[in-house]
């Protein structure tokens, strides 16, 4: 019988937890399964969307299965993203406890996912104690867009980052960027050769997603459906609520995150009937249904030189 090739996967998101780094994982690794190839995921106990619970609570490693692969989720403590502090926390904690089921895979190849560059630390000792070459996927320009948001401003901290990047984009043996547009400015910025990317772009899974005529109804609806986080522009959404008072048109933000208390805050402060803001977790395969109930969907991004190269996720 021949031996599979054996593809550990390490990001810190994964379904349950739903987001865009969590459905990029769980695509590649249902890709890589159905190809025959073994795929274990090394991942955090599910924690974006609330504290951790349930059978994952106080739990180091448990093991999984998913779909025909091996899941390995680690711990992490039980915070909220709230903040970039609790952030750092979470992401950190993934960091150090990812590495402790190093002893029990054997990999053949390491995707580096998230956290975005600092996913390269473990995918390192991965490959330097238990072998296999590491390929890096980028979604995001980090640190770069990082600094461009103003969350680290110190010289020392920079620099660290700035070698780290360097180490995460050198080490790999292959990168996938999502476009030709980061591929370019990591090329250029870090002087990587043009023979390590391969440029994957997203697509869509048009057996789940696909257009359908609807009834018209009386009230026009546009939704925001992701994550309450700073990349995005809420007060276009919160402006238009405003001026749109009265009228047969409604606002819907769906999700949580960093700013769900600001939005509350300014909805509250203008008395906004006609915007509404659910925050209940939506299953992997009520997606579609719910995007359905829109007529328009919107995606508010900040103005970001940086920011705008991950559109094509949009």
């Amino acid at each position: 019988m021949v031996k599979k090739i054996h593809v550990v996967i390490i990001s810190q998101y994964f379904p349950p937890d739903i987001s865009g780094g969590a459905t990029r994982a769980f695509n590649y690794a249902k890709c890589l399964e159905q190809q025959n190839y073994h795929v274990t995921v090394i991942t955090a106990h599910p924690h974006q969307h609330g504290p951790v619970t349930g059978k994952y609570k106080h739990k180091m490693v448990l093991k999984e299965k998913m779909d025909g692969m091996d899941i390995i989720r680690v711990w992490v403590p039980s915070l909220l993203h709230s903040s970039v502090f609790n952030s750092a926390i979470l992401n950190t904690s993934f960091l150090m406890s990812s590495i402790f089921p190093i002893f029990s895979v054997k990999p053949d190849i390491i995707f580096a996912f998230e956290p975005n560059l600092f996913s390269i630390i473990p995918a390192f000792f991965y490959s330097k104690l238990r072998g296999g070459k590491v390929i890096r996927a980028i979604d995001d320009l980090w640190p770069e867009y990082l600094y461009e948001r103003g969350i680290f401003s110190s010289r020392i901290i920079r620099f660290f980052l700035n070698r780290l990047a360097k180490f995460s984009y050198t080490f790999p043996k292959y990168l996938i960027p999502l476009n030709e547009a980061v591929k370019e400015i990591i090329h250029s910025s870090y002087r990587i050769n043009n023979d390590k990317f391969v440029v994957l772009s997203h697509g869509i899974n048009t057996e789940k997603f696909t257009y359908s005529k609807k009834t018209r109804k009386e009230i026009f609806t546009l939704m925001y459906f992701g994550s309450l986080i700073e990349s995005y522009d809420f007060d276009v959404i919160i402006n238009a609520a405003r001026k749109l008072q009265g009228e047969k048109i409604q606002f819907i933000i769906r999700g949580r995150g960093k700013l769900l208390s600001y939005i509350k805050n300014q909805k509250k402060k203008y008395k906004l009937d006609n915007l509404l803001i659910k925050t209940d977790f939506v299953p992997n395969e009520k997606i579609s249904e719910i995007l359905h109930e829109s007529d328009v969907l919107l995606a508010p991004m900040q103005k970001s030189k940086l920011g705008n190269y991950s559109l094509p996720t949009k």
